[in-house]
C-alpha cells in the first residue's frame, strides 16, 4: 500500500484545505484530480434516481473512493485546474469515485456558465435529464457550437441520456428536439423490463423524438447485489442481441445498438490488432515469453485474433476473472491490479515464468494507475518480471 499512500499524499504541492477545506481526505482528493485529469467532470456523489441495478447502491462504500456530498463551487474550480487544455470529455461520468447526477446539483447553471465563461470545451454529457431545465439546455447548445467552432479539440460526443422514467424526461426529450441537440438515448434493461413490455414501450415512444441512437444495455451487477436484485439481471449475451434483433425490425426509424455489439462488428477485434502491433513493434525481434492477461469480455476473440495476426509465437493466453467486484462484471476496464495478482499466483510457477506481462490497457486507465489507486508495477515488485500495458 505505501505506492498508493504516496500517490494520494502527491495530489498537489499545495495546501489541501485551502482548497477543500477540512471535510475532504486526501484518498477523496486524489480521486476526484485524477478523475478531472482525464477531463470527467464529476460534482459529486448524490443522484436524484435509485435505479435498483444501479452497482453504487448496493457496493460497499470503501470498494472504489467514495464522497457523500457534492463538491462545493471552490472545490469544483480547483479541480477544474486539473483538465488538460480546458477540454472537457465528459460532465456527469466518471470512474475513481462515485458519482451521481450533475444537473442535480444545486449550482449546476453557475458551473455551467463558469465553464463559459472560462472558455472550457465541453465534449459530452451524461444525465438521466430529469432536472434538466430550458437553461441548462441553452448552455448545452453553446457547448455543442462552441466544439464546432473549435474542431481541433475534437468532435462533439453529444449528449448520453440514461432513460430511467420516460414521463419524468419527456420535457427534456422535447427540449433537446427544440434546440436540435444530438443525444443517444440509453436504456439498461430488466428481465422484468423485457417481459411487461416497459423497454418495448420507452422504445416505442421515443420514435416520436430525435435521438441519434438509442442503446440498449444489459444491467451489470457485483457480487454485493442481493441475490433477489440479481435473479433480475440476468441476461445473456445471446438473449441480449436476440431483443435487439427483434427491436430493430420493429422499430428501424432509430438505430438501436448496444455497447457490446462491438464484439460482433469487428472493432474489438480491430482494437485488439492495433494494441498487437503496438506490442510487436516495441518488442520485435525477440523471443520473449509473453503472457497476454486479458478480461473475460474479449476471451471468444482475442486468442484466434493473435493467432490470426502471427505476429508472436512465444505466449501464453489467461483470462482473468474480477475478484474484486464479482458478479458479472467482465470488462476490462474495472479489473483490478489485484485481480491480475490473483491470476498470477495461479499461474506463475517453477514451470511457467514469463518474461513479459501484457495487461490491457483501460485496466490502467492510461497510465499506471488502476481506479483503486494501485500500480501497476507492483506486479512487477511482486513477481520480478516487467509489465506493459497495451
Amino acid at each position: 500500500m505505501k505506492e498508493l499512500r504516496n500517490r494520494w499524499t502527491k495530489v498537489d504541492d499545495v495546501n489541501l484545505s485551502m482548497y477543500t477545506g477540512d471535510k475532504m481526505s486526501e484518498k477523496a482528493h486524489w480521486a476526484f484530480k485524477r478523475e478531472y485529469s482525464f477531463g470527467l467532470v464529476n460534482v459529486g456523489t448524490p443522484c436524484n434516481e435509485k435505479c435498483f441495478y444501479c452497482s453504487q447502491y448496493w457496493n460497499p462504500p470503501d470498494l472504489v473512493v467514495s464522497y457523500g456530498g457534492w463538491l462545493t463551487m471552490e472545490e469544483i474550480k480547483h479541480f477544474l485546474t486539473f483538465v488538460p487544455d480546458k477540454v472537457i470529455r465528459v460532465i456527469g461520468y466518471g470512474h475513481h469515485v462515485n458519482n451521481g447526477e450533475f444537473f442535480a446539483h444545486p449550482k449546476s447553471l453557475e458551473i455551467l456558465e463558469y465553464l463559459i465563461d472560462n472558455d472550457f470545451i465541453v465534449r459530452g454529457i451524461d444525465t438521466n435529464g430529469h432536472s434538466l431545465t430550458e437553461n441548462h439546455i441553452k448552455f448545452i447548445e453553446r457547448f455543442h457550437t462552441k466544439v464546432a467552432e473549435h474542431r481541433h479539440y475534437g468532435i462533439w460526443q453529444g449528449l448520453y441520456l440514461h432513460l430511467t422514467n420516460y414521463e419524468k424526461t419527456k420535457d427534456t426529450l422535447e427540449l433537446l428536439s427544440k434546440y436540435k441537440i444530438p443525444y443517444v438515448a440509453v436504456i439498461v434493461i430488466s428481465t422484468v423490463d423485457v417481459k411487461n413490455g416497459r423497454t418495448e414501450k420507452w422504445i416505442e415512444q421515443l420514435q416520436t423524438h430525435n435521438p441519434t441512437e438509442i442503446e440498449v444495455v444489459p444491467p451489470g451487477y457485483t457480487k454485493y447485489t442481493p441475490e433477489h436484485i440479481t435473479k433480475h439481471m440476468e441476461i445473456s449475451w445471446n438473449e441480449h442481441w436476440n431483443y435487439i434483433k427483434n427491436w430493430r425490425k420493429k422499430f428501424p426509424k432509430i438505430p438501436i445498438e448496444w455497447e457490446a455489439s462491438k464484439l460482433y462488428n469487428g472493432m474489438a477485434e480491430e482494437e485488439i490488432t492495433y494494441s498487437l502491433k503496438w506490442l510487436y513493434k516495441k518488442w520485435a525481434n525477440t523471443d520473449k515469453e509473453i503472457l497476454f492477461l486479458i478480461a473475460e469480455s474479449v476471451e471468444s476473440i482475442f486468442e484466434s485474433t493473435i493467432e490470426k495476426e502471427n505476429l508472436f509465437t512465444n505466449y501464453k493466453v489467461v483470462m482473468v476473472k474480477n475478484e474484486t467486484f464479482g458478479g458479472s462484471i467482465k470488462v476490462s476496464g474495472l479489473l483490478q491490479t489485484s485481480d491480475f495478482i490473483s491470476t498470477l499466483d495461479k499461474t506463475i510457477s517453477n514451470d511457467y515464468s514469463p518474461d513479459l506481462i501484457v495487461l490491457p490497457k483501460m485496466s490502467f486507465f492510461y497510465d499506471d494507475l488502476d481506479l483503486r489507486g494501485i500500480s501497476a508495477h507492483t506486479i512487477t515488485e511482486k513477481f520480478d518480471i516487467p509489465v506493459v500495458w497495451c
